[in-house]
């Protein structure tokens, strides 16, 4: 039976003799420290010309996470004067975002490390609540970084 090692920090922790594999193959989870617990991303998308919107479409957490790092990135920024803002919202409310940022004139991206923690079947989406008065920015991937919450 072939080993099973999932990330390259539970690799070099076995190469490091810092933890053993158990009779499946396999390091088990109680001796994973937090350090090296696999992360995933995960992104959602605006495509074209920004404007204000509460979006329908939504990423469903199928279980609990904690949520690390928050890229917004613009293919085109926006123009004029005000800002375009971006907020990141959970279960659609609008009136406290998990996380809100602004593009001004010239930017494209924006990036938060923070820790946002999530319950199974939350909803994650998006809001563009406010924009530029020339261009406002175009493109926008929001890519989420996090990992499965601490049992």
């Amino acid at each position: 039976m072939a080993k099973q090692i999932y990330g390259a920090s539970n690799l070099e922790a076995l190469l490091n003799d810092k933890v053993s594999l158990n009779e499946s193959g396999v390091i088990p989870p109680e001796l994973l420290p937090e350090a090296i617990i696999p992360y995933a991303d995960k992104s959602l998308y605006y495509v074209g010309e920004l404007n204000t919107v509460t979006n329908s479409q939504y990423w469903k957490v199928l279980t609990d996470i904690d949520i690390l790092l928050v890229h917004f990135d613009l293919s085109e920024p926006p123009t004029g004067s005000g800002v375009t803002t971006v907020q990141l919202l959970k279960n659609g409310d609008t009136l406290n975002p998990l996380l809100s940022v602004e593009f001004s004139s010239g930017e494209t991206l924006k990036t938060s490390a923070i820790t946002l923690s999530l319950s199974a079947f939350d909803k994650v989406s998006l809001a563009i609540t406010t924009v530029t008065n020339a261009y406002h920015g175009a493109d926008l991937t929001v890519s989420i970084s996090y990992r499965k919450a601490a049992v």
